[in-house]
């Protein structure tokens, strides 16, 4: 399973890859996921994808790989380990160093984060001050970079319904 994970991201040295492991029966398997991620430094597993692999059998874990990078997970990673609550891998190139983190109840500050599109971006910097100091709780909400810099339609118009 690990070295099926290794194949695909050597097959994709400067752009990250992403993929699962699941569990059908008493095999397990890695499903390569189509990224549709903007940037070669990020991911975003394809919806269609992430439907292919719940039919085929249950998820038990999320891989990405971090090209020419540490296998140490950023803060992103963690906040997002967090919110799928699931097992994930980092797979480091070109050292082919792994490294694999569950969920611990990590929350990035409010002070001192790093900017990631979607991840830790000026909506959810609210929608976490609005969780911790205020105990409400906002609606995760979807966006493409694209909406974000107003293309196309109005973000304001797609959540305020």
């Amino acid at each position: 399973m690990i070295s099926a994970a290794l194949a695909h991201a050597k097959s994709s040295p400067s752009r990250e890859i992403c993929g699962l492991f699941l569990s059908r029966g008493d095999e397990e398997i890695y499903f390569p996921c189509r990224n549709v991620a903007e940037g070669n430094m990020e991911f975003k597993i394809h919806p269609e994808d992430w439907a292919r692999a719940e039919d085929l059998g249950t998820i038990t874990g999320i891989v990405h790989s971090h090209p020419n990078g540490s296998p140490r997970p950023s803060e992103a990673d963690l906040v997002e380990c967090e919110r799928w609550r699931l097992p994930w891998t980092i797979i480091a190139l070109p050292s082919e160093k792994i490294f694999t983190f569950s969920p611990s109840g990590y929350r990035a500050p409010l002070v001192g984060r790093k900017y990631a599109f979607g991840i830790l971006d000026c909506w959810t910097l609210v929608r976490d001050w609005y969780a911790e100091e205020l105990g409400i709780v906002l609606p995760d909400v979807d966006y493409s970079e694209s909406e974000w810099r107003g293309e196309g339609p109005s973000l304001h118009l797609k959540y305020s319904k």
